[in-house]
């Protein structure tokens, strides 16, 4: 606990640093832009990147697509900036809520410093290619394909829709690999004597989910390949 006092004094020390380099309104701002970065990439990350990574795949500029996400995503971003932010608080918390520390940032003494509205890309030269030296050193790909956007999205939704196409035609077929207990046997056959009329029905049914899943699919398809093509 005299730790985590230690370390919330220090993130004091470290914003008020902050506003004496950039100034309060930049600050602020940044301190406010740290949930919505995490949020964003927790959703970028589980949307468009997790499905190939857990079936063998990884694409080759992670952080790229991120930014073009971060920028089609403007509006939905610029929402969540205007909530409150997080005031929740513990004496076991290694850092203060961002509410405090927003509050402390704007009774500090805010000097001079000269309005700047760049993207703060725009101070990193070369921003692309030191995105791509990032992923090198910090991505542990394994033993992942590492792919293109498109080649990414295409292997990956191929190998996800041939899973589930498998799955239907399994389920559409009564999973003829796996071989049935005797009490199940004994079920069947009287199911068949008694419910045949409902077996095409049944049938029917698989295959309109069937249908379902493919559409669903290809619908995702489209968004996925548009993070790597923005």
């Amino acid at each position: 606990m005299v730790s985590n006092a230690v370390t919330r004094r220090q993130e004091f020390e470290a914003d008020r640093a902050s506003v004496r380099a950039a100034g309060v309104p930049a600050a602020t701002s940044a301190m406010r832009e740290i949930p919505v970065v995490a949020a964003a990439w927790n959703f970028y990350f589980g949307r468009y990147v997790s499905y190939g990574w857990e079936l063998g795949y990884a694409p080759d500029d992670v952080f790229g697509g991120f930014a073009r996400l971060y920028a089609a995503r403007s509006a939905e971003l610029d929402e969540m900036r205007e909530g409150q932010p997080d005031r929740a608080t513990s004496r076991w918390d290694t850092h203060p809520s961002t509410a405090e520390r927003i509050a402390a940032m704007r009774a500090a003494s805010p000097g001079e410093h000269p309005a700047d509205d760049r993207p703060a890309g725009d101070l990193l030269p070369g921003l692309a290619e030191a995105s791509l030296a990032l992923q090198r050193e910090v991505v542990d790909v394994g033993s992942r394909e590492v792919l293109s956007w498109p080649d990414f999205t295409a292997a990956a939704m191929t190998t996800m829709l041939q899973n589930r196409a498998d799955r239907v035609f399994r389920a559409v077929a009564g999973d003829p690999g796996r071989r049935p207990r005797p009490a199940r046997r004994a079920r069947r056959a009287g199911g068949l004597r008694a419910g045949g009329r409902d077996a095409g029905d049944r049938g029917r049914r698989r295959g309109a989910r069937g249908r379902d899943t493919v559409e669903a699919v290809l619908k995702q398809v489209g968004e996925r390949a548009a993070v790597g093509q923005a």
